[in-house]
């Protein structure tokens, strides 16, 4: 998934940023313009994270014209520092997808982010994954590899690529972890924004810290959000 947040203070903006891609594995761009003068693409983006500060109804209603005529609307999180009621009727006659405070939270905006992706995920009809192998081709050095997925241990967010933990050694792909679920759920499940790990090399779970031990010692943390279904999963009570 791809996000572009709107802000023309470049420290806040920079630092809303950082947030975002310290919670999850998406692209993410910032534009100190407005999207009506973005200079890009826009409809390449999947989510708009807008800052909303109030410069006047006229100006909220041509944005909000602009997104609308690019479908972006209901794809648009409005941010503010400025929580009042009146910012809030303004934007009440268009559908946004939410309205929230600058300062959320990193566990709220990492929930929000997922509910969003959730609901705008759609079935490729022109995929097939009932055909998707159990195996993965990786490049190291001059050669490619073939690896059984159920000999990669766990998954890991880096930037834009994965890093596929097998034995005593690891592989760099260029992938998301969304994509990568999307297609293996069945072997792998997420526990983090950051991690999955392979059902079948779960040792242990450390329920006073919430951390998860695997088969050969490695220690990832398990966040609040996932919790409940890797509880589901394994059966185990809260």
């Amino acid at each position: 998934m791809k996000i572009l947040v709107f802000d023309d203070d470049v420290i806040l903006g920079q630092e809303f940023k950082k947030v975002i891609e310290g919670i999850s594995d998406f692209s993410v761009e910032l534009s100190l313009n407005c999207p009506t003068l973005y200079e890009g693409d826009i409809t390449l983006f999947d989510l708009i994270f807008l800052d909303y500060v109030r410069p006047g109804q006229k100006d909220t209603i041509s944005t909000m014209f602009f997104l609308d005529e690019k479908n972006l609307v209901e794809k648009t999180i409005v941010y503010s520092s400025m929580f009042e009621n009146e910012s809030f009727e303004i934007l009440k006659p268009y559908s946004i997808f939410s309205f929230i405070p600058r300062d959320s939270s990193s566990l709220f905006l990492e929930q929000l982010i997922f509910y969003f992706n959730k609901q705008q995920q759609i079935p490729d009809l022109n995929v097939n994954y009932s055909n998707v192998t159990d195996v993965v081709i990786v490049k190291k050095d001059n050669f490619y590899i073939k690896i059984s997925l159920k000999d990669i241990l766990h998954v890991e967010v880096d930037k834009k690529n994965l890093i596929y933990y097998v034995a005593d050694t690891n592989y760099v792909v260029r992938n998301s972890l969304s994509n990568f679920i999307l297609k293996h759920g069945d072997l792998f499940i997420r526990i983090h924004g950051k991690h999955a790990i392979n059902k079948r090399r779960f040792l242990k779970l450390d329920y006073k810290d919430q951390v998860i031990y695997l088969e050969n010692g490695t220690i990832l943390p398990l966040s609040k959000y996932y919790r409940s279904e890797f509880y589901e999963l394994f059966s185990i009570m809260n």
